[in-house]
């Protein structure tokens, strides 16, 4: 005699169906499917990645303007109160937009009139910095191993390094 045992059929039943529907996507539908959306997440990250780089590209981005003089004199004008006369074979170069911070490289003479403008001129020869107080300067600077040399024409300037905090120099000084 065989125990009778009691089980839902429609229970059961529905179970089955329910595997059945699992089992209806071919493991070839499920390739398309993850690979499809492994497509979707590497495109997702390498467009993030373009941006990331575009982001940083275009917000450190500065274009630098150079003013050099070949074999002659060159005169130019900075801003309104700041000009510049380059010796033969020098040149002066700085940020678009931030004209008060020059760097040299060569001979210069810088005229500077005072104005309400609080942005000082400030020129970098090498590792040396020259701040104007309302002045006519001459700044030589050929080679970075080269002394830099600082002549006062009119009023003074602040002369001094990273590592030091310079000096004064006054009219008719270097």
């Amino acid at each position: 005699v065989q125990p009778q045992m009691d089980f839902e059929e429609e229970n059961a039943l529905e179970q089955f169906k329910a595997y059945i529907r699992k089992e209806e996507t071919s493991p070839v539908e499920k390739y398309k499917l993850n690979s499809y959306r492994l497509f979707i997440g590497v495109a997702a990250s390498v467009a993030l990645l373009i941006g990331v780089f575009l982001f940083g590209y275009f917000r450190g981005y500065e274009k630098y303007v150079q003013l050099a003089s070949q074999g002659n004199e060159v005169q130019y004008t900075l801003a309104k109160n700041v000009d510049v006369t380059l010796a033969p074979d020098s040149q002066i170069s700085y940020k678009q937009g931030k004209k008060n911070e020059v760097e040299l490289k060569g001979k210069a003479t810088f005229s500077v009139e005072k104005s309400e403008n609080k942005n000082d001129l400030l020129v970098q020869a090498g590792d040396t910095y020259i701040k104007h107080i309302g002045t006519v300067f001459t700044v030589t600077a050929y080679y970075p191993e080269d002394p830099v040399i600082v002549e006062v024409l009119e009023g003074e300037v602040l002369f001094y390094t990273q590592e030091n905090s310079g000096i004064r120099i006054e009219q008719n000084d270097k």
